[in-house]
């Protein structure tokens, strides 16, 4: 059963980026493939100055590669290494600014977005945070930007354990324990078999295809338009009812977020008039065991077919669990790892066109993952919500879902033209979520609709 990981776990040490990483960072000679991962924080009040610069400089110490830069070799020949940084300035990456009055949460969200659209800059180690007052009068906002060649959002959650105090004195600050999955038996068919091994390899090879270029559905041609433009929106969820509903239909919490998502989009196409019978979904799906080091990139990706007009809840949540499992069991699950493979060695315009690939023809990008498991405050501040935002590439939307203390916290990034009218698809997120919760009784804590 997977344990769950503690601030003191060993912070990868590993000299080089590894494959994923070495894409995502030579990726970026297309702005439109720059891969950004934040968390937005809600706190309850200023946390002292001092004391917040005193815990980035120890953290920093326990996490080195928040000091150390990438350098890449000569003539580009390997991966790019991590090398400490002469000139590191913790002054430069902490900072500080106050929101216009009134200082409202959807204030607070537009400047996180603004910083989220800012490129890092490349010569420095690649994080920024800044602390936001004026939210709300007396509280404030914490916004942590990262570079996704530092780590994935397991690992960000993994930095923001070592970054906050636990909110009791006698409590330490824990990640919340991963769900525990069964073993799946490999599909009927896909056993070894002696002989001819060219079925077998055309077998995996259309399965990498499948997981990682080859469109799950045709897109749809509401979401068709692109820009450079974002839109930042959050909702809170309570986790227990969450679970509660996917397991009510056979699922899992992720199943039954992921669900929900699909059924917000049916809505939404619904409202413009428009039948959609899949969506195409890309899910990044965590390869982390007990023993990984903190930090770093570890986890692969799948496509798939999200259901859409004529499909219940319950029946999104049994598909979504079939297609996910399907990817666990075998081929799909290292897709991702054959991609960048081929990939990594090949010049930067090269990797930005098989990152082109992986991400294009996707509508929405569906993450989630375990965060903090109890209530913790930063430098003396309590948190009250972590809204956790990624890079949309060439989609639609990316969504990502983390938990914290008693409740899920989902931050939406779309693309304000493909989705239109952010506004009205959270309006139907929020509907849809009161409708499948308002079955086990009033639905409550579906928090600001921002």
């Amino acid at each position: 059963m997977p344990t769950a990981p503690t601030a003191e776990q060993p912070w990868s040490a590993e000299p080089r980026m590894s494959r994923l990483e070495t894409m995502f960072w030579r990726g970026e000679t297309d702005p439109r493939i720059r891969v950004t991962t934040m968390a937005v924080e809600v706190l309850d009040r200023v946390p002292a100055w001092d004391r917040l610069v005193r815990r980035h400089e120890r953290v920093t110490r326990l996490a080195p590669r928040l000091r150390q830069r990438a350098v890449e070799p000569l003539l580009r020949l390997g991966r790019p290494h991590w090398r400490d940084d002469p000139l590191f300035d913790l002054g430069y990456h902490l900072r500080r600014v106050r929101l216009p009055a009134p200082g409202t949460l959807r204030h607070l969200l537009d400047f996180a977005r603004t910083a989220f659209l800012t490129p890092l800059d490349r010569t420095r180690p690649l994080w920024e945070a800044t602390l936001v007052e004026g939210l709300d009068g007396e509280g404030a906002g914490y916004v942590l930007k990262l570079h996704h060649s530092l780590c994935d959002g397991i690992g960000g959650a993994q930095l923001l354990a070592l970054l906050h105090e636990a909110d009791t004195p006698e409590g330490s600050v824990r990640l919340a324990r991963p769900p525990a999955r069964a073993a799946t038996a490999p599909p009927t068919g896909t056993t070894r078999r002696t002989g001819n091994p060219v079925p077998a390899g055309f077998r995996f090879a259309r399965s990498v295809l499948k997981a990682t270029v080859l469109p799950a559905a045709p897109p749809s041609p509401l979401l068709g338009e692109r820009s450079s433009a974002r839109f930042f929106g959050a909702m809170t969820l309570p986790t227990a009812r969450l679970r509660a509903a996917g397991r009510a239909a056979g699922g899992s919490l992720n199943d039954s977020y992921l669900a929900l998502l699909l059924g917000a989009f049916d809505r939404y196409h619904a409202h413009f008039g428009v039948e959609l019978a899949e969506l195409p979904v890309l899910v990044p799906i965590s390869t982390r065991t007990a023993a990984s080091a903190s930090g770093g990139n570890q986890f692969a990706s799948h496509r798939l077919a999200g259901a859409m007009s004529g499909v219940g809840f319950d029946q999104r949540v049994r598909l979504v669990h079939a297609a996910v499992a399907a990817a666990r069991a075998g081929a799909p699950l290292k897709a991702l790892g054959v991609l960048v493979r081929c990939a990594t060695p090949m010049p930067a315009p090269v990797i930005a066109f098989a990152e082109k690939l992986l991400f294009q023809g996707n509508d929405l990008i569906a993450s989630n993952f375990p965060g903090l498991a109890e209530r913790v405050r930063l430098a003396g501040a309590r948190v009250e919500a972590v809204y956790p935002y990624a890079s949309v590439v060439f989609g639609a939307m990316n969504a990502v879902l983390v938990s914290y203390a008693d409740n899920c916290h989902l931050g939406v990034n779309l693309d304000p033209a493909a989705v239109s009218r952010p506004r009205l698809f959270l309006d139907c997120l929020h509907q849809e979520w009161d409708e499948v919760a308002g079955r086990a009784g009033p639905s409550r804590g579906a928090g600001p609709r921002a």
